[in-house]
């Protein structure tokens, strides 16, 4: 039955139609929300911006750990023991690599991405509902609200149309992003009433989290230790900022340009040149990612309110204000 509805999807094909997929589920996927993430926090609010972050490293962290976990706990043919479409009926299901011009198209070919990791829960469903999800309930402008779930549903069907997965993986992953969300905003609404005494309880609680994680969570990849890396850097660094490194969130626009382009080259060296520099470990891993998350929330902010001014108090949609404090 899913196997048809997938069928029936694909059906659909044809070059201009691939292309608009493969862009939605690139956008849809986490390398953009990685550079949102911190834009959002340079350019749109600090306390969204990391938010934000951390709704989204902790939904793509469970996730991964979901689909490497999964098999262990659960025998037979449950749903996290499900491979993907195209990888289960290599005959009946195509991707983007066996659509029709690929091989003569650079741009389908750069665009085109085949997962290797099961397939229950989508973490592009998941995470693409967790990370506008969050968006919408902040913004609370019904044109933005649409776009939030108009596009949560592009995402979900460029996954079947390209052939990653299947639809209990899409209701699985915009479930599991749900009960992430609701969870993520009952914590911040916490958060709103003590934010002193649960920033302290954060770094305690990154402080032997972390480690544990590490410890007990075997990622073959290193992905989630990366991930790990990145929160417990941009948690640290969050706490430093707020106390020592103020700077002028909404600016002139060349001046944003201006955050976005040192912010990002920062994150470039750390991400690309250091990488080529150490070896691929579970602990550079992991340092690689606190070192990215402290530059991105302490260290960029830092080096803007020394170039362009320190300003306090400065939030998004300043005439509105944020649904946590209502």
């Amino acid at each position: 039955m899913q196997l048809e509805f997938i069928r029936q999807v694909q059906d659909l094909r044809f070059p201009a139609l691939t292309f608009f997929f493969e862009v939605i589920t690139s956008l849809g996927g986490p390398q953009f929300l990685i550079v949102l993430m911190p834009i959002l926090f340079w350019c749109g609010s600090t306390r969204v911006g990391f938010r934000f972050l951390a709704v989204v490293l902790i939904s793509a962290y469970t996730n991964s750990l979901l689909k490497d976990l999964g098999p262990y706990f659960i025998d037979g043919d449950g749903p996290l023991h499900t491979l993907r479409p195209f990888v289960a009926h290599p005959q009946q299901v195509w991707t983007c690599r066996q659509a029709p011009g690929f091989n003569s198209q650079a741009w389908l070919a750069q665009l085109c991405r085949e997962e290797e990791s099961l397939a229950f829960p989508s973490g592009h469903a998941q995470i693409t509902l967790v990370a506008w999800g969050y968006l919408a309930r902040v913004v609370r402008r019904r044109w933005f609200t649409i776009f939030a779930v108009v596009w949560v549903l592009l995402v979900g069907i460029s996954r079947l149309y390209l052939g990653q997965h299947w639809p209990t993986d899409i209701l699985g992953g915009w479930l599991l992003g749900s009960l992430m969300l609701i969870t993520a905003l009952g914590i911040f609404s916490l958060w709103q009433r003590q934010p002193a005494r649960l920033n302290r309880v954060l770094l305690a609680t990154l402080a032997v989290l972390v480690p544990v994680l590490l410890l007990l969570d075997n990622d073959p990849r290193f992905t989630r230790s990366g991930l790990l890396g990145v929160l417990a850097g941009a948690s640290l660094g969050y706490v430093l900022q707020q106390r020592y490194a103020s700077f002028r969130v909404r600016t002139s626009w060349p001046t944003q340009i201006a955050k976005v382009l040192i912010g990002l080259l920062g994150i470039a060296v750390v991400q690309l040149g250091l990488r080529q520099l150490l070896p691929d470990t579970r602990v550079w891993e992991v340092l690689l990612g606190g070192l990215t998350g402290v530059w991105a929330i302490y260290g960029a902010p830092w080096v803007f309110g020394q170039v362009w001014g320190k300003a306090h108090g400065e939030q998004l949609f300043s005439q509105r204000r944020e649904y946590v404090a209502d």
